[in-house]
């Protein structure tokens, strides 16, 4: 379905809604509706659905991008697996996930990640 950009302007506008403004600028400078209609889902907290959506498209770069923004670094590790390349986000996902196993004092755990 087409997404009504100015209706959701005004919207956004009319309860003060900043973060709504901005967002609708960066949807804006989207071309593929297809993947602005995945954008609309992550927004609304869609993520798995947003996912199947870039998964579609065959744009693993877009799965990781959703991945990192939401914070889910198991699951950008998850898809890191079938990726070349991404080497800096890779040992940041593995900082991350180690971190999470450190704060939870699962020592054995976040050593593996370090």
């Amino acid at each position: 379905s087409k997404i009504d950009l100015a209706t959701a302007e005004k919207a956004f506008v009319r309860c003060s809604n900043y973060h709504g403004v901005q967002f609708l600028k960066r949807l804006r400078k989207i071309d593929d509706p297809t993947i602005q209609q995945a954008e609309v889902l992550a927004y609304f907290k869609k993520f798995d659905e947003a996912e199947r959506v870039y998964q579609s498209l065959d744009r693993l770069d877009l799965i990781i991008e959703l991945r990192v923004r939401v914070g889910d670094w198991f699951g950008v590790l998850e898809r890191l697996k079938t990726a070349s390349g991404f080497d800096d986000l890779r040992r940041t996902a593995y900082n991350h996930v180690g971190d999470y196993f450190a704060d939870r004092q699962q020592w054995s755990k976040a050593i593996e990640f370090y």
